[in-house]
């Protein structure tokens, strides 16, 4: 499995893809406007986490301080 930022942001594709082809294929037909906005609404907001705690641990605010002794 590829690592990495590419990768992940692969498994989310694929997830989202995932949801919309369950949103269409199951449930009542007719409009699923509203199952396919909270669907992508979920996967890109759990996206989104994941990049921002992705991008902090690249460049930490804090850095580790030694202590000679």
């Amino acid at each position: 499995m590829a690592s990495g930022f590419w990768g992940v942001c692969g498994f989310f594709l694929a997830l989202e893809v995932v949801l919309t082809l369950g949103v269409l294929f199951t449930g009542r037909k007719g409009n699923n406007g509203l199952r396919h906005t909270l669907c992508t609404t979920a996967v890109f907001c759990c996206w989104l986490m994941w990049i921002i705690v992705y991008m902090a641990q690249l460049n930490p605010l804090v850095r580790p301080q030694l202590q000679n002794g």
